[in-house]
């Protein structure tokens, strides 16, 4: 299976002065806060120092994903 390696919160582009933060305190320590322009790129490169895993079967990810994110906000409709 997947492995899910941090939660992420995405933002308006203006709402955040960094394009990436990492929550530092609180029960959602370790938490990433992202614009969001720039989810595509954390999605694809990640954050880590380790750099891009590599993924055999990138349909099984994605289907994953659709199955388990949760959308918010208006676009979630």
């Amino acid at each position: 299976g997947v492995r899910f390696a941090a939660a992420v919160v995405v933002v308006p582009d203006d709402a955040l002065a960094q394009p990436v933060e990492r929550v530092e305190r609180g029960r959602n320590r370790g938490a990433l806060v992202v614009r969001r322009s720039v989810l595509p790129l954390v999605l694809r490169d990640g954050v880590s120092e380790e750099g891009r895993l590599s993924v055999a079967d990138p349909y099984a990810v994605r289907a994953l994903l659709r199955e388990r994110l949760t959308l918010l906000g208006p676009a979630a409709g």
